[in-house]
Formats: C-alpha cells, structure tokens, sequence
C-alpha cells in the first residue's frame, strides 16, 4: 500500500515507519507526503540515499542521527508547524 492510499481518510498528522530498505521507493512515489506534519522512521541507507532521500521532503525540517551500519534514525516536521510554534 502506498502513502496515496491514505488520502481518502482526511489528513495525515503522523507517519513512523521502518520498511526495511523500500523507504525511497515509497516516498518517491507518494504526491500527498509534503502534507503529512510528522514523519518519525528509520532509514537504511548509505550516506548519498540519505540525502536523496531528503531531498524527497523539501517542506519539512528533518534532522537524521546516524545508528549502527547504514541505519538512520529521522525525525521530519513541516516547515509551517516548526517557524510558527502551531503545536
């Protein structure tokens, strides 16, 4: 199931996810993913898929702490949730 499938539910505020290497395939492929305010997950990556893999969320401020061989920890929020406190 792709991210597209959840756009007839409304909104999407939060989105953790671990797919064991298919996070590029899934993201890249969802138009609705600058919509969702959180994205918390792990990545498994070498450093270059790691910031391709950001550039798949230009509106979103996303920090990515290295783990344990290839494993990136990332925490995403909007751009309009982080600049203007709407917590």
């Amino acid at each position: 199931m792709g991210l597209h499938n959840f756009g007839k539910f409304g909104g999407i505020d939060l989105i953790k996810f671990d797919i064991e290497g298919a996070e590029w395939e899934v993201f890249r492929a969802s138009h609705l993913v600058h919509n969702v305010q959180f994205i918390i997950g792990e990545l498994k990556a070498d450093e270059y898929r790691v910031m391709g893999f950001r550039n798949l969320l230009p509106f979103h401020e996303a920090l990515f702490r290295r783990g344990a061989q290839k494993v990136w920890y990332i925490y995403a929020e909007v751009y309009w949730r982080a600049f203007h406190g709407g917590y």
